[in-house]
């Protein structure tokens, strides 16, 4: 009988693992300003679901009860 292992925890999040991941999204979307808010919740929400930097390239997912889902749309201004 094969045993499945959990996902690995996250690791504990802090204020500078946020901030750093929150400017990499706010570079992907070309510096625009005003989405700081938006920028440290996506990177909070993609962080504990342990999705690395490189994953968040296109900026089509979001999450559900800590699960990754990819949408259509791209990421839009407001």
């Amino acid at each position: 009988m094969k045993t499945i292992s959990p996902p690995p925890a996250p690791a504990k999040l802090n204020d500078e693992v946020i901030r750093d991941y929150a400017y990499h999204l706010y570079e992907q979307n070309s510096c625009a300003p005003g989405h700081d808010l938006d920028n440290w919740l996506e990177a909070t929400a993609c962080l504990n679901a342990n999705i690395p930097t490189n994953r968040s390239g296109t900026r089509l997912h979001w999450h559900v009860n800590g699960l990754e889902t990819i949408h259509s749309a791209p990421y839009s201004s407001r």
